[in-house]
């Protein structure tokens, strides 16, 4: 089941899944309005997933949201890669295959 979530700042986030077991902020207990989109191989689903309040989200890309952690992970990505461009951050987000 997938539904469409305005954030305060009317951003709208489309959360795919089972809700119940994402309904909370993996940081604070706060209603989670997304679910972290880092690559993560390992994991079934291709991306983090942890779910994130509106307040400790970061929209890095239309549609892509990352929890504190990954935040901290992709400004250390953004440091080693000088001179990156679109496609390179954009490989970062892509659906996995």
């Amino acid at each position: 089941m997938c539904e469409q979530i305005r954030l305060a700042n009317k951003t709208i986030v489309i959360a795919c899944g089972d809700r119940a077991s994402h309904r909370y902020c993996a940081v604070c207990g706060r209603e989670a309005v997304a679910l972290c989109d880092w690559k993560i191989k390992t994991k079934e689903s291709g991306t983090c997933d942890r779910p994130v309040c509106a307040r400790h989200t970061k929209q890095v890309g239309r549609g892509k949201h990352l929890c504190p952690e990954h935040q901290g992970e992709y400004e250390r990505w953004k440091v080693r890669q000088r001179n990156y461009g679109v496609d390179q951050q954009r490989s970062l987000f892509e659906d996995a295959v």
